[in-house]
């Protein structure tokens, strides 16, 4: 009857996780990734509950998990997978798992050759010299392999969601440069637009201006006409009515000498006859 040990190489296991050997998150999600892998019956099962629930998804979008969940394949299917289907999981005797942990876990845990599992149909009996040393030990085991399961899967869980969340944050950014690029092109035509539009008003308003300017000196010209033609009209009427005082004048001065010569005739009559009376 042998008596149990706990295996160098999971107690190295337990120093690699817990000194912080592993410092990335990417490196620490592989390696969770790595002791997940370990069960691949498991895994199978996570792949398959994430297909099922996104099928379902497809089909009815009303569950907890949005469209741009953050959820990766690994947190999808455990957050989708039934405590009943684990149960029946392990009645799969074609299932390598449990002989994993049995060579990984139970067999160094209890002392048990892992020849006997090998050599045999897997049914057998024996016997283990145990202790409360060794049962404390074999129990610190069992509990450091569910936290580190525990953390393994929060640690996968992590990585998935930073991987989605930078993947919807780069599809995110791409749809936004879309976006700006399309309006930076609707800006570059608005702006072509208005340019030519400037071009446009401004052939428009030299041409405009132009014509203002030709009405300007006909407008100009037609003035300078009608004031020459008045100022010559003026002229004529003001030589005609000179012309006519003038000749009034004459009339005048010749009626006047003829009124002044009258007199003195007739001065000279009554100056004569008076004389002539005498």
């Amino acid at each position: 009857h042998p008596k149990p040990t706990f295996p160098a190489t999971l107690l190295k296991d337990q120093a690699t996780t817990t000194t912080g050997t592993v410092t990335d998150t990417s490196e620490k999600a592989a390696a969770a990734l790595a002791d997940i892998r370990i069960d691949p019956t498991f895994v199978q099962m996570i792949v398959a509950a994430s297909k099922e629930s996104m099928a379902r998804r497809n089909v009815k979008s009303t569950g907890e998990m949005s469209q741009n969940s953050l959820l990766g394949t690994f947190s999808r299917g455990l957050l989708s997978m039934d405590d009943e289907i684990l149960k029946q999981s392990l009645e799969d005797k074609n299932d390598q798992s449990n002989r994993i942990c049995i060579s990984n876990i139970i067999a160094p845990g209890l002392g048990i050759p892992i020849d006997l599992f090998n050599n045999t149909d897997g049914s057998w009996e024996g016997y283990v010299h145990m202790s409360s040393d060794h049962v404390m030990q074999f129990s610190k085991h069992i509990v450091y392999q569910r936290r580190k399961s525990m953390k393994s899967a929060v640690e996968v869980a992590c990585d998935e969601m930073k991987k989605k969340h930078t993947f919807l944050m780069n599809e995110q950014m791409t749809r936004f440069q879309l976006t700006i690029d399309s309006r930076n092109e609707r800006i570059k035509q608005l702006e072509e637009q208005l340019e030519n539009e400037r071009g446009i008003h401004k052939k428009q308003m030299e041409a405009l201006e132009e014509l203002h300017l030709a009405d300007a000196e006909e407008c100009e010209k037609e003035q300078r006409l009608f004031f020459e033609n008045m100022l010559k009209a003026h002229a004529e009427e003001v030589k005609a009515l000179k012309d006519e005082m003038k000749n009034a004048h004459n009339r005048n001065t010749e009626l006047l000498n003829m009124y002044v010569s009258a007199s003195c005739d007739t001065l000279r009559l009554l100056e004569k006859d008076r004389k002539n009376n005498l």
